[in-house]
């Protein structure tokens, strides 16, 4: 294999919160070689004090599950968060999220599951339908548009009706005066 795929497969592994000894990596790939590997490339890593891009939501997650005085304290620090975009959020980054909102934490996130674009790195628009359900949170829709033109909406509109796999939402109506 290219070493270009094993740093995709290895970047993928970390956007679903997956170690090296994890027991669901055959998940990102059933080849022999890449666990292995992967394990070597996280013990250079961490022999020469580097992480990666996917070490920046990977390595948080994990300790703020592992360690619940670490996660009290840094819960106390954040009373408020605000996630935009949550439609792009991968599992890591959902895992993150749930240490970091305690039970006095307001938590928001916004979210279009019609403009999920991060699929190809776990992002996935059912963990809007999963924050909904495990926070028992409050939909709001909105649903005037204020940026683009009726015509483009009335398009939009009907591309998105043909999607199968979406939240059930209302479609978005632009202003009268457009």
């Amino acid at each position: 294999r290219d070493c270009g795929d094993y740093a995709f497969l290895i970047a993928k592994a970390k956007d679903y919160c997956l170690a090296p000894d994890s027991p669901n990596l055959d998940f990102i790939s059933r080849n022999p070689e890449f666990r292995r590997i992967y394990s070597a490339y996280e013990d250079r890593l961490r022999s020469t004090g580097n992480v990666d891009f996917g070490d920046l939501i990977l390595i948080p997650a994990l300790l703020l599950e592992k360690d619940e005085t670490i996660r009290n304290r840094t819960r106390q620090r954040f009373r408020v968060i605000l996630v935009d975009e949550y439609q792009d959020s991968n599992i890591a980054q959902f895992r993150l999220l749930q240490q970091l909102a305690g039970s006095d934490t307001m938590l928001c996130v916004v979210g279009d599951d019609d403009q999920n674009i991060y699929e190809f790195r776990g992002a996935s628009s059912k963990h809007l339908e999963q924050f909904i359900l495990k926070n028992k949170a409050i939909k709001h829709e909105l649903i005037e548009n204020y940026r683009s033109k009726s015509n483009l909406v009335n398009f939009s509109n009907q591309f998105v009706k043909r999607i199968s796999c979406r939240l059930k939402q209302t479609p978005i109506i632009a202003r009268q005066n457009d």
